[in-house]
């Protein structure tokens, strides 16, 4: 088992650095006379850059001293899940402190042990519909303002018609955000809001479009597809776990979908949102 000490002193960058670049075990001990495991409130942060995960709280009971009244005094090991973080999962083991014959017995049958969950879900942007589509709003005016002063036919929600109709049912067809119909072309408008990495998911939704909007090319339609992206890695909304990692998973995707940029057939445009945008689309947002 390897133990490091931290001085009372510690600068909480210094824990925060070590928690999240070593792996050790923590043995915890103080005079609160209780003790407690327990995850505390989340906060959910608005003009903070820095999303709040919940905070657990962990205290030792008396290794001196009288405990409280039905406690014993103890101390308590914490182990960290994981070589680096961030991590999700911890274990408490409350260690009693009991007169006996034979303490290692005395351990074992009288020690608790805690599972703890440190990323418990928090709300995250899409989950609160009214913010979204502001932030939605805002990315179209930004990257796409020929949809507010277009010359011809916009239309939104728009269902796809599938380019293998034998291979799926009719209620299985691609939404996209917007399509706008002008000069003999059709554009079709995807909006995605990254607060973490493009993966599988968002690649998946772009590859069934583009397949959809390729297979509109067969009956001579004259067809483009435009991706909108934000990226939130910069605000109170962001689930990254590397830094930059929405800006690279970006760069894959463009990677991935080379040949259709190439040809003109796919657009990417992308916005990188500071946390005083955030803030500010907050504002007076009611659902």
């Amino acid at each position: 088992m390897k133990l490091k000490q931290f001085e009372a002193t510690i600068d909480a960058s210094q824990l925060k650095q070590a928690l999240t670049e070593h792996s050790f075990d923590m043995v915890l001990h103080g005079h609160k006379h209780t003790n407690h495991v327990g995850i505390d409130g989340s906060l959910i942060p608005v003009d903070s850059n820095e999303r709040f995960s919940p905070l657990c709280i962990v205290s030792g009971g008396t290794i001196a001293g009288y405990p409280r009244l039905n406690d014993t005094q103890s101390f308590k090991i914490i182990k960290l899940a994981g070589t680096s973080g961030p991590r999700t999962r911890a274990e408490v083991v409350e260690v009693p402190l009991k007169a006996a014959a034979n303490p290692r017995a005395a351990i074992k049958a009288n020690s608790r042990i805690f599972h703890l969950p440190l990323s418990s879900r928090l709300p995250s942007l899409h989950d609160v519909a009214p913010v979204k589509l502001n932030l939605d709003r805002d990315l179209l005016k930004r990257l796409a303002p020929e949809l507010e002063a277009h010359a011809g036919t916009l239309s939104t929600h728009v269902s796809l018609p599938s380019h293998n109709e034998e291979a799926f049912a009719p209620s299985l067809r691609y939404r996209c955000h917007s399509l706008l119909e002008t000069g003999g072309t059709k554009y079709f408008y995807e909006v995605v809001q990254a607060t973490s990495r493009i993966g599988f998911g968002v690649v998946s939704r772009v590859h069934w479009l583009v397949t959809d909007v390729t297979a509109m090319t067969k009956s001579g339609s004259d067809v483009r597809v435009i991706l909108l992206i934000g990226n939130l890695e910069k605000t109170h909304f962001s689930e990254i776990v590397e830094e930059n990692e929405v800006l690279i998973s970006i760069e894959n995707l463009r990677r991935d979908f080379l040949p259709a940029i190439n040809s003109g057939f796919l657009e990417v445009r992308t916005h990188l949102y500071s946390q005083e945008d955030a803030a500010q689309l907050n504002v007076g947002v009611m659902s």
